[in-house]
């Protein structure tokens, strides 16, 4: 069997032809062994579905560590309305956000939680307030809808729109936004 090989144009073979035939050759090979995806088979994710104030949220499951009922909050002065204030987990403190207050412009704080979820990312674990747990929901990846842009700055922690109503948190981008996780 003959070596692999593609003909280089003159113009450009000056200027990296080892590269051009590099990535020519990948390209064919690419197009050789590629596959059409199985018939049927769907890209399926689980998430706890809760409700929060006005809104309908889900996280994905693999970021849930614990949902629980929200025995005692402790507050914390001077804290950001949307750090609602801490409890302990386990032995451990922690932070407990509101995401009723952070979808207010006014940052109004929601009322009572009944239930606190603990999320964990890269080590980091904190606790997000729920008015009611509607469950464990499996969706088609291929269903979330993307972010609506009238969210602003505040639709940055969300992934996309599950179901036409359910905000899709992305773990990831609550550990990393500022106004989201830090108490002051």
């Amino acid at each position: 069997m003959a070596p692999e090989t593609d003909p280089v144009p003159d113009a450009v073979a000056h200027e990296a032809p080892d590269a051009l035939a590099d990535a020519a050759l990948l390209e064919r090979r690419a197009a050789r062994y590629a596959r059409p995806g199985t018939p049927g088979l769907e890209a399926v994710a689980e998430y706890v579905a809760f409700a929060r104030g006005a809104g309908q949220y889900a996280l994905p499951l693999v970021s849930l560590r614990e949902a629980r009922p929200l025995r005692h909050l402790a507050r914390v002065p001077g804290a950001s309305p949307v750090v609602a204030g801490v409890f302990q987990f386990r032995g451990e403190p922690l932070s407990a956000h509101d995401l009723a207050a952070w979808m207010t412009p006014e940052g109004t704080p929601g009322a009572r939680a009944e239930w606190v979820l603990v999320v964990e990312h890269a080590g980091a674990r904190l606790g997000l307030l729920a008015d009611s747990l509607a469950g464990i929901e499996r969706l088609r990846v291929a269903d979330c809808h993307p972010v609506p842009l009238t969210l602003g700055a505040r639709g940055e922690c969300f992934r996309g729109v599950l179901g036409g109503q359910r905000l899709l948190l992305e773990p990831e981008r609550l550990f990393s936004l500022p106004a989201f996780f830090r108490a002051f």
